[in-house]
């Protein structure tokens, strides 16, 4: 088959804590923005007359960069140096990214006179060779079936899903188990999802069994007989044949959930997604495949087709915010009967042919249970090339992941996260050293002791985790904007554009910020845009009991040790930095 090219395109070359004793933060910093002032109307002052004057330079009001080791100006040995373009940071837009690329590079064939479409990515960056298959057969599932799924699932619950914490993203889930280990051993009490009552149980239990007169047919006549024979070596062993052991239903639509970060499904041999919407009509954007978190292309799906994949593809979702709703039934396979959890044992063969992905879920498994060989797992994965094993050894080395294995060491973070972009354009790479450039332990590329330089080297280093739709990268740069941090370079501030990228995040945090921003807009006002990005801030876990917890625990994606406030500096003379959320 020929090889995919999924090489980058060029051309993407809790409330706030407000303290009682100060004024909104973003009219003390900017002088200009009252309406920014509804933001937190319990600390609405009664006059804008008393607050400080803005001095005419922010450079002289910023401090200066924390000291830090060795000689100004002397690189760091074995570090990349990235090529940042420090006189356009800050003028990048949500609109510039543009829409994901579509895969187009397939190998068409037949199973039993049915069409598939055959593909295969890469791993981005890494030795070897290795790649991730995946198959689409395009209406395996019928309309007629299509529709009576959702028919059935909407009837039930008048549409509402479930909103507990998602396992990638720490967003609400919006979405509902037909079935599950939990489902099937009664472990549903005390979880925040609506089987945790008598009542809430019984009503889907009803839904469950109308559902499954239409799915199990499909299942058990095409869905699980393709997968089985496509992935022999995963599936078909005397005893260990795979077996569909969760099915849910999902949805992404306007006022709730439109994206899922890039993940692997350990949690499963074979993963099968049935699209229920129509891809291009429905909705844009859609169920990508990854090279890497930097590299996506949208596997555009008809109603009734479906996509298969072993677990080691990388692939998120990511819907177009511009009206449409996408519906998936997901599908998640062991290998076996009786639904026996056998993870421990998936990855070793690939890890031990090098494979750096195998050596990197087998970390995540640790089927030892020791740190030291979690650890030895991800160096040799991160040897092997894999960016998202660099970035959590740079993330232990800075003490954000814990570890008693790997000593602190900035410096090795630094290199660390400069090779995972230069072997990947690894997002989460960019976002942590523009942190460390905020922190104080790293320093700009050309040695700069300017404030102004540090803060747009770090924009610079936002900016093109953005362009990887960074959820963390983005809120960030909406942070930047509104505060008026490009003020520093002598660049105008606009915080239209702040309220933008804080809204494209997608994370419940930067909906509220945006939302209420809005809400101060007398055009936002009039046009309800700021109540519907708070209604959907809500319906994303803003304000939840659990959402801090979550969030901790999956970070910007599947791994914590990465905070969503970043060091921006103080404005001395109002003592104003940006509220932690």
């Amino acid at each position: 088959m020929a090889k995919p090219s999924m090489a980058k395109p060029k051309s993407a070359s809790k409330p706030p804590n407000a303290r009682a004793d100060e004024p909104p933060y973003a009219v003390l910093l900017l002088g200009l923005l009252p309406l920014i002032a509804l933001l937190v109307p319990s600390l609405r002052p009664a006059s804008f007359s008393s607050l400080p004057s803005i001095v005419t330079s922010i450079e002289s009001l910023i401090p200066k960069p924390p000291p830090r080791r060795g000689v100004v100006g002397t690189p760091l040995p074995d570090v990349p140096f990235l090529p940042i373009d420090l006189e356009a940071a800050g003028s990048l837009s949500p609109a510039d990214l543009g829409p994901l690329p579509v895969y187009a590079d397939y190998d068409n064939s037949s199973w039993w006179g049915h069409p598939v479409s055959r593909g295969s990515v890469p791993h981005l960056g890494t030795k070897g060779g290795h790649e991730s298959d995946f198959a689409v057969l395009p209406g395996i599932v019928t309309a007629a079936e299509v529709d009576a799924i959702l028919r059935i699932a909407n009837a039930t619950f008048g549409g509402e899903f479930d909103a507990d914490p998602d396992s990638v993203d720490g967003m609400a889930s919006h979405e509902i188990f037909l079935d599950s280990d939990e489902l099937r051993e009664g472990r549903t009490a005390g979880s925040l999802k609506g089987d945790a009552t008598p009542g809430g149980r019984a009503e889907r239990e009803a839904m469950r069994r109308q559902l499954k007169e239409v799915t199990d047919p499909i299942l058990s006549s095409r869905l699980t007989p393709f997968i089985r024979e496509s992935f022999p070596d995963l599936c078909a062993s005397p005893g260990r044949l795979c077996t569909p052991c969760y099915s849910l239903v999902r949805r992404y639509r306007p006022g709730e959930r439109l994206s899922h970060q890039p993940h692997r499904d350990a949690h499963a041999r074979v993963t099968a997604v049935v699209s229920l919407s129509v891809h291009g009509v429905d909705y844009r954007g859609g169920i990508y495949v990854a090279a890497a978190r930097s590299d996506k292309r949208v596997a555009a799906l008809g109603r009734g087709d479906a996509i298969v994949h072993s677990s080691d593809l990388l692939h998120g979702v990511s819907v177009e915010d511009d009206g449409g709703e996408r519906w998936s039934w997901i599908l998640w396979f062991r290998d076996s009967e009786t639904c026996e959890d056998h993870s421990d044992e998936w990855f070793q063969r690939g890890a031990e042919e090098g494979g750096a992905v195998a050596l990197a879920m087998l970390a995540e498994r640790n089927p030892e249970g020791t740190e030291e060989s979690m650890i030895e797992l991800h160096k040799r994965a991160a040897s092997g090339g894999l960016g998202s094993s660099m970035v959590k050894l740079a993330r232990a080395h800075l003490k954000a992941l814990p570890s008693r294995t790997l000593k602190a060491d900035p410096d090795e973070a630094e290199r660390l996260y400069r090779t995972a972009i230069a072997v990947a354009q690894e997002p989460d790479a960019y976002f942590g050293l523009a942190q460390m450039l905020l922190q104080g332990v790293a320093k700009p590329q050309g040695g700069s002791t300017k404030m102004a330089d540090l803060l747009r080297e770090a924009v610079g280093m936002l900016e093109e985790a953005a362009k990887a739709r960074h959820p963390y990268a983005m809120f960030n740069l909406g942070i930047m904007h509104v505060y008026g941090y490009p003020r520093a370079w002598g660049q105008k501030v606009d915080t239209d554009l702040g309220a933008a990228w804080l809204e494209a995040s997608g994370l419940p945090e930067g909906l509220f910020v945006a939302g209420n921003y809005h809400v101060a807009n007398p055009r936002g006002r009039k046009d309800g845009k700021g109540e519907r990005l708070l209604a959907r801030a809500k319906a994303m876990g803003y304000g939840a009991g659990w959402r801090s917890g979550a969030r901790d625990r999956t970070g910007s994606g599947g791994a914590g040790g990465v905070d969503l406030n970043m060091a921006w500096p103080e404005f001395p003379d109002s003592k104003i930095r940006p509220d932690q959320f």
